[in-house]
């Protein structure tokens, strides 16, 4: 059964985080009465960690874009890769998630260190 992929960073701003998140709720939903029950717990934990990325995400874009690289979701090892400049920084960008989005396991959350910050790629980007 092919199982469709869901989108782990919401664009920016409350009103689109929430459509992407009631966008997956409902997918699950509609989609429940036809998956086998070990599919439909893929997509609750899918759901869960990209509530977690999209909670390091926003941190990420907003005060944190100095640190804030990349985000890897890995639904089957349960886990939330938060790639970062500085530990001690990615440490901050998590408890600000925490502290935004309560209900999210930050116990998940791996930092691994890069060499550039998300804002100085695309920034390099831009200038070509």
């Amino acid at each position: 059964m092919l199982i469709p992929a869901v989108a782990v960073a919401a664009p920016q701003g409350a009103a689109a985080a929430s459509g992407t998140e009631a966008a997956v709720s409902s997918a699950v939903k509609a989609d429940r009465s036809s998956m086998p029950a070990v599919t439909y717990a893929g997509w609750a934990e899918q759901l869960t960690l990209s509530k977690i990325a999209n909670a390091l995400y926003r941190q990420g874009r907003g005060e944190f874009a100095d640190t804030y690289s990349n985000i890897y979701v890995d639904v089957p090892g349960k886990q939330v890769t938060l790639y970062a400049t500085s530990a001690a920084r990615a440490r901050q960008l998590i408890r600000a998630a925490k502290a935004a989005h309560p209900g999210i396991d930050t116990a998940v959350i791996k930092v691994v260190l890069a060499s550039y910050s998300k804002k100085a790629i695309d920034a390099r980007i831009a200038v070509g």
